[in-house]
Order: C-alpha cells, then structure tokens, then sequence
C-alpha cells in the first residue's frame, strides 16, 4: 500500500463487532478483534467499541496476556448519565489493567441536551476522545458550534443503519463534514460504511456512502478549502476513475494530497465505527489497492 493511502487508511476503523448487522455475542466479538490483530487487516483496526453497560462482560471475556492493551471505546448512556457512567469505566480500567485502556467515550443526544454543564462533566471524564453523536437536523447545527469551545469534544455522525432513514442524503452529510471542518471541529461516523465508494443498497431502496468518498471528501475539504457543492461531488462519486495514487500523492483530478496533507487531515477525524474489517478490506483488495 503506498504512503498516502496507508496515511488515509491507517487505523482508521473502530471495531463495531458487537453491534448490528453483526451483533455478535461478546465471546464471538473479542476473538474476532483478537485474531484481527494479527492479521493484514490490523492496519485498518483501531478502537473496540463497547456499551458502558457491557463493560464487565468485556473484562470477563479479554485476553489474560496481551501484547499492547486493547484501546476501548465506550458507548455511554447518554450526555446527562456521563459521571454515573464513572463509575463502570473506573471499575473497568482497574479490573482490566495492562490489558485494555479506554482511550473513547461516546454518546447520543438531543441538541436540546447539548449544554454547558453536561459537556463539563464530560470532559471530567479525563478520557482523551470524546464524542456527542447527533441527529441530521437543522437544530443540530447551533450544537456544534458549542461544542467547539471544549477542546476534548467532538462530534459523531451516523451514516447508515437498519433502515432507509438512517443513511443521511449527500446533501445533509456534504453540510455536515464542511460545517465541522470550517469550525475546526473534530469528527467521526460510524454505520453504513463498508465498502469504498458510494453503491446502492443490495436490500434496501437507499445509496449507501462510501468510505473512501468520505476520507477523500473529508481530506480536501481539509487542505483545500473546497465548497460544500465540490465536496458533495466527491461524495457522490461511485468509483476512483479520477484517483489518482503516487508513493507521496494521491490526486482527485486538479487536487492533489500530499502525505503530509493526509495525516493533518486525519488528526481531525476520529475514525469510523464499522462492524466489519474483512468486508473494507476485501473491497479495497478487489480494486487493487490493498
């Protein structure tokens, strides 16, 4: 893989095993992680998401003996239960010690939720990623803007689902990846994500966004400034005809992404949950870029 695709793709999924479509029992779940860390496919994996409430199932089920602690995310209850929350990650930090670290927490809510006091107790957590994942409204809008006055929050989109609603139209999320970047607000999505360019649902009447669409949308918009209509172009794009990859660029037809551009870009983006690693990895294999 050369450099700029690997600086895109480097560790760029949370592990979502447990989690629809999936949603594989926690046995199941850990022993997937663990035997993707030792595979090809260790270079896309990062973070193993986990609902807070199923972190003594997680402890039960970890590796005595690890190589390097598993990087947890957690799922918390919501933005008012953060600090009720504590108290499990406390208990799951020291139970699990040398084996796993939360290194992400976070949580759904309401942008009427999105208030001071409740992204306070937020940043008491102490965790060093930290996410509020709102919905596709117009209203959602004035929350991200508050949240860019603590320096530890960012934001979450979800890009698919189990039903047609979930997935956001190209406008909606082209608004959203533009309004973040602008406000120099990080961000992640998760869902819907699996394969590299934007294809329509094998079983359902919608378009399923591709993730190389969205890194590729997202790194422009980035270094280049691009508008929000250019960025929805990039989004729309249902294969990489106009990608262009050197050793130490990769061009989208006038614009061009050093390595140095991508790995800037990547220190604003947090990520993306997916449930699977060996369908993004087998589609990247099939055109020729793993």
């Amino acid at each position: 893989m050369k450099a700029p695709l690997h600086a895109l793709l480097d560790g760029i999924f949370d592990y979502a095993g447990l989690f629809p479509p999936a949603a594989l029992p926690m046995e199941d779940a850990v022993a997937e992680y663990a035997s993707l860390l030792h595979e090809p496919a260790e270079v896309l994996l990062n973070r193993f998401v986990c609902p807070v409430s199923w972190l003594s199932d997680l402890a039960d089920h970890l590796p005595e003996s690890v190589e390097d602690p598993w990087p947890i995310a957690v799922l918390g209850t919501s933005l008012e239960g953060c600090l009720q929350d504590q108290r499990l990650l406390k208990a799951f930090q020291e139970n699990c010690s040398g084996r796993a670290e939360v290194l992400g927490y976070e949580v759904k809510a309401q942008p009427g939720d999105v208030i001071v006091p409740n992204l306070k107790a937020m940043e008491r957590l102490g965790i060093e990623n930290l996410f509020v994942e709102l919905p596709w409204s117009p209203e959602s809008n004035e929350a991200l803007h508050l949240l860019t006055e603590f320096d530890q929050i960012g934001t979450k989109g979800r890009t698919g689902g189990l039903e047609p609603a979930a997935y956001p139209s190209l406008e909606q999320l082209a608004h959203w990846m533009h309004e973040c970047i602008s406000l120099d607000l990080t961000f992640k999505v998760t869902a819907g994500l699996h394969h590299p360019w934007r294809r329509k649902h094998p079983t359902m009447e919608v378009q399923e966004h591709g993730f190389l669409n969205l890194l590729l949308g997202g790194a422009l918009a980035y270094t280049h400034d691009i508008t929000r209509r250019e960025l929805q172009q990039v989004l729309s794009a249902t294969g990489g005809d106009a990608v262009q990859i050197s050793s130490d660029c990769l061009s989208w037809h006038e614009w061009e992404l050093e390595t140095e551009d991508i790995e800037d870009f990547r220190g604003a983006f947090g990520g993306i949950g997916s449930c699977s690693i060996s369908e993004p990895q087998a589609d990247l294999a099939s055109l020729g870029l793993w």
